[in-house]
């Protein structure tokens, strides 16, 4: 029986995942209204309304090539916050990163809707001798799914190199997991993993591996 990896199946499983985040994509489009420009770092944040109507339906940051970026949130016709999905830029595309879908409050997360990692333990400054001690949880797709969590101090700001590097692993069927570093140099330093979930399912007598990902990037200071 041959294992195979197909990215047009990771692609349609996102789309599921991530509550027709791309039709809600297509929708948004159509109703700019207006924009306000970061001098400083050229992103700029848009508010969408809906069509014949003053109520916003979307708003969040967007890049210079005019993908999103950050986290942005959906609003229903109420003015209801109903979601938030993070998007990163991912060796030259956009991926939806995280994602939370609310029922009645951002206190009334959906979780079966909901894909998201939490970091715990992360300070903003630390000092030349100090550990970085971490517990990284994530949110499994569906309960019969492995998590691996991948490490790397040399990973890159778009994660591009990930193929070309060493990273250290750590594969699990729970949650979560541990992450120590002894913090030897001075500066601003950044965080960086990448948590993959997947699962091998049968599709007509082939085993097929799903899976997505979740990028992590965390800055922090070392006086």
């Amino acid at each position: 029986m041959i294992i195979i990896q197909l990215m047009k199946i990771k692609q349609i499983l996102i789309k599921i995942i991530v509550f027709l985040i791309f039709i809600v994509f297509i929708k948004c489009e159509k109703t700019i209204d207006k924009t306000k420009i970061n001098p400083n770092t050229k992103v700029k944040f848009k508010v969408y309304y809906y069509k014949d109507s003053p109520k916003v339906y979307c708003s969040g940051w967007v890049n210079v090539d005019n993908e999103k970026i950050g986290r942005w949130s959906y609003f229903n016709k109420n003015g209801q916050l109903t979601q938030t999905f993070e998007y990163k830029i991912i060796n030259g595309e956009r991926h939806t990163n995280q994602g939370w879908v609310y029922r009645n409050s951002i206190n009334d997360t959906n979780w079966d809707r909901s894909i998201f990692y939490k970091i715990s333990g992360l300070k903003t400054k630390y000092k030349v001798g100090d550990s970085l001690k971490l517990k990284i949880s994530a949110r499994k797709i569906l309960k019969d799914w492995t998590t691996i969590f991948y490490y790397g101090d040399a990973i890159n700001d778009d994660f591009s190199n990930l193929k070309k590097i060493e990273l250290d692993s750590f594969v699990t069927k729970d949650t979560f997991a541990y992450f120590t570093k002894p913090l030897l140099e001075k500066g601003w330093k950044n965080f960086r993993s990448v948590i993959e979930q997947y699962v091998y399912k049968n599709k007509n007598d082939t085993m097929v591996k799903i899976m997505r990902r979740m990028y992590i990037d965390e800055k922090y200071f070392v006086e």
